[in-house]
Order: structure tokens, then sequence, then C-alpha cells
């Protein structure tokens, strides 16, 4: 049985190498993998996003627990870092969640008001383990 909602061939396949997935699957196995994976990947999104919106908050909790969002976004931001984007939409939409989360839990708990600081930086190496599917794989089973 599936770790995921995948099958296990859809899930043998995302956790192949891109490299090794030219040699085993042929260009329409890969192509009808990768338009799966892109609809069940848009899918779940929507979904979270509907359980995050609409669920009660005590179960919410559990399933949006600290670690579970570390593992999460640090594996969609690390992917993404190394992505040009026009002015960083990405990145600048995560910190507008952010500040706007923030602001609405102060108001809320009318307590301090976490403050976040945008600047330009001169381009390093990350500080971000390299992240794959076994990394994210062995972190989630820690904490679920």
């Amino acid at each position: 049985m599936p770790s995921t909602l995948f099958t296990d061939a859809v899930e043998k396949y995302i956790t192949t190498p891109p490299e090794e997935r030219k040699k085993r699957y042929d260009s329409n196995a890969r192509r009808q993998y990768d338009y799966k994976i892109r609809k069940y990947g848009k899918d779940a999104v929507r979904n979270l996003a509907l359980i995050a919106a609409g669920y009660e908050l005590k179960q919410n909790r559990e399933i949006f627990g600290v670690e579970e969002m570390r593992v999460l976004l640090n594996a969609v931001v690390t992917k993404r870092a190394g992505e040009v984007t026009h002015r960083g939409e990405f990145f600048l939409a995560l910190i507008d969640a952010i500040i706007s989360a923030a602001a609405a839990s102060a108001i809320r708990d009318k307590k301090e008001i976490l403050t976040v600081k945008v600047e330009r930086a001169p381009i390093g190496s990350p500080p971000f383990e390299q992240i794959t599917y076994k990394n994210v794989e062995k972190r989630l089973k820690g904490i679920l």
C-alpha cells in the first residue's frame, strides 16, 4: 500500500530521479504520469486550502501542525529557490500571507505584532538541506 494518496506506480515514478525516469519510462508514459501528478497536485492544494479555511480549529491544528508545515514549505520553497521569477512573486505571496496572519493574530489577541522586514541581499548558497523525496518522507515519518 502506498504511503501517499498516489498509486504505487505513480509514487514510484515520483520517487525515481529525473534522469533515471528518462531511461525507465518512454516519453508517452512520462507525459501521462506528469499530467496525473500536476492534476493531483493542483487538486491537493485546492483541497488543503478548503480544509484550512473550513475545518474546525482543533482538527485544523492537527492537520497543519508546525512541523508538517515546516516540511511542506521547506520542500516547496527550497525547490523554487533557484527559480528566477519576476519580482519574486512566489516568495512575496508567502510573505504577504505571513504578515496578514500575524496582523490578524495580534489584533485578535491585542498583543505585539510580528513585523517582517524584506531586504535584498547577495546571492549565496541557501541554508537548506537538499530537498529530495526521501528527506521529506523521512521528516514526515518522524512527525506522523
